[in-house]
């Protein structure tokens, strides 16, 4: 095998480390950057919040760095000013902080509430040249270790968890009380609901144990653990929905659902590295595997929603052909089940809607908090599990979506080329 091969796979391997092993609460942070100008991760301090930088510098390195310490107030003034892209290193307005082997630990109080805003600057015309060094960072306030934007984040985390218990408990009755109905579906949304559930009840615990302690004893990573459980099913889902198995179609090869079990967990673990982890000199090959993942799954999820609707189409002729007007077919099960995968697209468009919606929100409301951020984004991952929840409910009526009075394999689609050839 040739070195750069090796070089891939131990590339490859390093990934997977980050992900089952380092996503942490990144107090650590690895720096490996060609910037001037890199941004660590900012804090909600109350009065008299304390916050240190311990810097590692490497022996090798000859740069002068410095470290930019912004308030709330001259944060939004510098993104106003130059419309989100400002240059700290051209301001002489802003004080600067000397960074180097004998002055490498930096701290102090935050005399005010406020957010701080840490830049790492490297003002010297070698930006072509990475850097590579570690900072340890500790934020503490005098009656928390939380961000103060997330003091209520519990409260809204405890509301998110009574909805899915809510949905959670309303699914099962329903499900136990029509249990002899076994839809392919119900498993997987069942997984969905719960590992949702336990997701937002982890984080719950999360917080109160963070709020006392800087010490999360596991939670954050079985709290990111879940978050990865819970989307990638999600994903799943989706996928072996828009296929259309368990509503137009009654089969789906071991080949197809190997296939989607890789890209869901593809799809999903990449960005969870980049959000939760500390990537540091992996950043750039991760950014080019989580553009792969979006462009792999939207192909596959938006390939089975257009062959599905040319089904449907052509169902529904054969359809209308064979009762020669004499039967009115909206009572058909063919009709049900085309409906059934019709409302399932509008409720995915929504569901893409809802998700452009709050980040327009999220990026409009500069300072929103951060337990109203999350707070959101929970109401929209409970809305969108709810409305599959609605759709595939079982009802009274259930099974008479069974019989074909068309049989679907006769409507193929020949526009399968990818997937015949898996």
């Amino acid at each position: 095998m040739s070195p750069k091969c090796d070089m891939k796979i131990q590339q490859v391997e390093m990934v997977f480390c980050f992900l089952f092993f380092t996503i942490t609460f990144r107090k650590t942070t690895h720096i490996y950057t060609y910037l001037k100008q890199y941004e660590l991760a900012n804090f909600g301090f109350d009065d008299n919040g304390y916050y240190s930088f311990n810097f590692s510098i490497p022996e090798d390195l000859t740069d002068d760095l410095h470290i930019v310490l912004l308030n709330s107030t001259t944060f939004f003034q510098q993104k106003r000013k130059s419309f989100g892209q400002f240059n700290l290193c051209q301001n002489e307005t802003i004080p600067k902080i000397m960074v180097n082997k004998s002055n490498s630990f930096i701290n102090g109080t935050i005399e005010d509430k406020t957010i701080l805003y840490p830049y790492l600057l490297r003002c010297t015309p070698n930006g072509d040249i990475f850097i590579k060094l570690t900072v340890h960072e500790q934020h503490q306030n005098p009656s928390s270790f939380l961000d103060n934007r997330l003091y209520n984040g519990k409260s809204s985390q405890i509301f998110i968890v009574a909805l899915f218990l809510v949905l959670a408990i309303s699914w099962g009755v329903n499900w136990g009380l029509h249990f002899d109905v076994q839809h392919p579906l119900h498993y997987c949304l069942s997984c969905v609901i719960i590992s949702f559930l336990l997701t937002h009840i982890l984080r719950t615990i999360e917080l109160n144990v963070l709020h006392k302690s800087d010490n999360s004893h596991g939670l954050t990573e079985a709290h990111v653990f879940f978050v990865w459980l819970s989307f990638t099913l999600l994903c799943f889902f989706l996928l072996i929905a828009s296929h259309g198995y368990g509503i137009v179609v009654d089969s789906i090869s071991i080949r197809i659902l190997s296939l989607y079990v890789i890209i869901s967990i593809w799809f999903v673990s990449f960005p969870i590295v980049l959000i939760y982890g500390d990537p540091g000199q992996g950043e750039n090959f991760i950014y080019l595997l989580v553009l792969i993942g979006i462009l792999t799954f939207g192909y596959f999820l938006l390939t089975n929603i257009r062959r599905e609707a040319a089904q449907a189409v052509g169902l529904s002729i054969s359809l209308s052909n064979s009762f020669n007007g004499t039967k009115d077919n909206s009572s058909s099960s063919t009709f049900l089940k085309n409906q059934l995968y019709k409302y399932f697209t509008y409720i995915l468009l929504g569901g893409a809607i809802l998700y452009v919606i709050y980040l327009a929100i999220d990026i409009a409301v500069l300072q929103m908090p951060l337990w109203a951020s999350e707070m959101t984004y929970g109401l929209i991952e409970i809305i969108f599990v709810s409305s599959f929840s609605l759709l595939f409910i079982i009802r009274r009526n259930y099974q008479e979506i069974g019989g074909d009075e068309v049989p679907l394999t006769s409507f193929e689609s020949t526009e399968r080329p990818l997937l015949q050839r898996i």
